[in-house]
């Protein structure tokens, strides 16, 4: 079923470059098919559009992984081992964080806006289409991570992507410039 005047966009099978060979990445395409712990599963997308998804928390995943993310610009050797400043770190660099909740069927995404090329945005629509029947609600979160100064929230948008026929959903992907309706010529 598509309502009128909504633009729909047509559910092709994802072309995903997987992360292979890396320490505490699953061999798993869905996030229902693993978990990183009780209740979610966590992906991270490298800046040059490989999936990664993970077993573990995503700062132990890169410090796990630490060769690859220091080639990939995380100066992991200048940050202290927690959480906050390595996620930073890693999102200032281009990497794009996905934590799925299995329990409420939300997807977040949290991408710097500064640092979000065309093949980063196809591998955020590839994951979400790859996942699209267990994504109930999708929550985009824009930072923009500076090289130097504070990091600060751009926007928050929430699609209940449970609510809208399945043909559509891919239009309703927040921010990805790809998804508006291009007008007629």
């Amino acid at each position: 079923m598509v309502l009128e005047g909504q633009p729909t966009i047509p559910m092709q099978k994802p072309r995903l470059r997987w992360l292979t060979n890396a320490s505490l990445t699953p061999n798993k395409k869905r996030f229902t098919d693993y978990r990183s712990d009780n209740r979610t599963s966590k992906m991270w997308i490298l800046p040059d559009g490989r999936v990664a998804p993970s077993s573990v928390w995503h700062y132990r995943w890169l410090l796990s992984n630490a060769e690859l993310a220091i080639s990939l610009g995380v100066p992991l050797a200048d940050l202290p081992d927690e959480e906050q400043p390595i996620r930073l770190a890693a999102l200032r660099a281009g990497f794009v964080r996905l934590n799925y909740d299995h329990k409420t069927g939300t997807l977040t995404i949290e991408a710097n806006r500064l640092r979000l090329p065309g093949k980063v945005k196809q591998a955020i629509r590839a994951v979400v289409l790859k996942n699209i029947n267990d994504v109930y609600t999708l929550t985009f979160n824009l930072l923009s991570v500076p090289l130097r100064g504070r990091s600060t929230l751009q926007g928050t948008k929430s699609v209940a992507m449970f609510r809208h026929p399945r043909e559509q959903r891919p239009a309703l992907i927040p921010y990805l410039a790809e998804n508006r309706p291009r007008p007629h010529s």
